[in-house]
């Protein structure tokens, strides 16, 4: 089995001659510069337009799901902590995981409140609706 190898090198000119005078003692021989290669341009692929949300329409829905089984212990008006909330959640036969979430996305809307101490509250507003 023969094992062959392809090696590539780079040498000056006065190099080059030097070697090609010393074993090949031709008469008539043609030697080509090659140009360096220019370094080709990456092809840039054109940027997407991002599309803008498509609004629904509705917003969240803060009777059924998570939102609705947080806000249904909250209702009675007292505070309650995070992990009696991920209780509710899940007796509701949803995941508890995301409750933070949902608490602060609650707190954005406006529906609850966190109180210094980690526990939460529904807001005034919510109460008087």
């Amino acid at each position: 089995m023969t094992v062959k190898f392809k090696v590539g090198f780079t040498i000056s000119a006065e190099t080059l001659f030097g070697i090609i005078a010393k074993f090949l003692p031709v008469d008539d021989l043609n030697v080509e510069e090659v140009a360096p290669a220019e370094p080709r341009a990456i092809a840039k692929a054109p940027r997407l337009a991002l599309r803008p949300p498509k609004p629904n329409g509705r917003g969240p829905n803060l009777d059924r799901g998570a939102n609705g089984a947080i806000l249904a212990v909250l209702a009675d008006g007292q505070p309650h902590r995070y992990r009696d909330l991920k209780k509710a959640v899940i007796a509701a036969g949803l995941a508890g995981t995301g409750l933070g979430a949902k608490l602060t996305r609650l707190r954005e809307l406006g529906a609850a409140e966190p109180l210094g101490d980690g526990s939460w509250r529904i807001t005034q507003a919510r109460k008087t609706a």
